[in-house]
């Protein structure tokens, strides 16, 4: 693992969010890599708002996530990522979050069965299918 990297993660394991970030938003951290800066930056943005529930931080993974994937479309982690911030967001009220949700689990199921994750691919569909089946019911009430 690469020493920004150890650092992000150490800061993430102190609840130090905003240290985090500012490692990401250093050119260097991964070599120069800006959608791997805003891809780390993403999930450090979904992992503060598990530990704070806060859900603008939930908007701020969204934001980077997209524009990972408007840039990396095959990106799978990615759209992983970004599926659980849209069901978050739709399990906080948001309808259209869990449809969006939905969406970006297919994607992602499609991507680990084109790479050759078949587990993976078993697990994401099963989350999508939740997500799925909360989106109906939330539409049916």
């Amino acid at each position: 693992m690469n020493s920004a990297l150890e650092e992000v993660a150490a800061a993430i394991d102190g609840m130090e969010f905003e240290r985090a970030r500012r490692i990401l938003s250093t050119r260097e951290a991964f070599g120069g890599d800006d959608l791997q800066n805003k891809f780390y930056g993403a999930l450090v943005s979904f992992t503060e708002y598990l530990c704070t529930r806060d859900s603008a931080c939930l908007t701020g993974a969204v934001v980077l996530a997209r524009e990972v994937i408007e840039r990396e479309p095959r990106h799978l982690e990615c759209h992983a990522l970004l599926a659980q911030s849209y069901a978050a967001l739709g399990y906080l009220g948001d309808g259209q979050g869990l449809r969006l949700a939905w969406h970006h689990y297919e994607i992602a199921r499609g991507l680990a069965v084109d790479q050759g994750f078949e587990i993976e691919a078993d697990r994401i569909r099963t989350l999508g299918e939740e997500v799925g089946n909360a989106a109906c019911s939330m539409d049916s009430s």
